[in-house]
């Protein structure tokens, strides 16, 4: 008899994208996202600031003004409100970001100048003495 397999994943948390902030009630902020299409976004989504101060997904690398810090769903051309990483000084990790197959080291730029420093995942090392 072959057993199976019920594996099951887990979703993206912010903590899995920010490693350090100096203080969430600075760092982070509710803003006002608009949909271009019916668009499910997860946490580590990119966006930037359109002409009128509202939030969109990534579309030119070096607009990058935020990070998505909730998993969201928004319908075409609707607004919802939401919570984003807009402000540094903070620590985030790249491996669950989300470029929209913009350059990475122009956003990761861009994201430096807010005070919002990328670096590649994190990985352990064993130490010997």
């Amino acid at each position: 008899m072959a057993l199976e397999s019920n594996v099951q994943s887990e979703g993206v948390y912010p903590a899995d994208v920010v490693k350090w902030e100096a203080d969430q009630r600075y760092t982070r902020e509710k803003i006002t996202l608009k949909g271009t299409e019916d668009d499910e976004l997860e946490v580590g989504q990119i966006l930037e600031e359109d002409e009128y101060g509202d939030y969109v997904t990534l579309a030119t690398a070096a607009n990058a003004a935020a990070i998505l810090l909730e998993n969201v769903t928004i319908p075409a051309a609707a607004e919802i409100e939401t919570i984003a990483l807009i402000r540094g000084p903070a620590i985030v990790t790249d491996e669950h970001l989300a470029y929209n197959e913009e350059d990475s080291a122009t956003v990761n730029a861009a994201l430096l100048d807010l005070g919002i420093k990328v670096e590649s995942a994190l990985t352990w090392v064993e130490q010997t003495t």
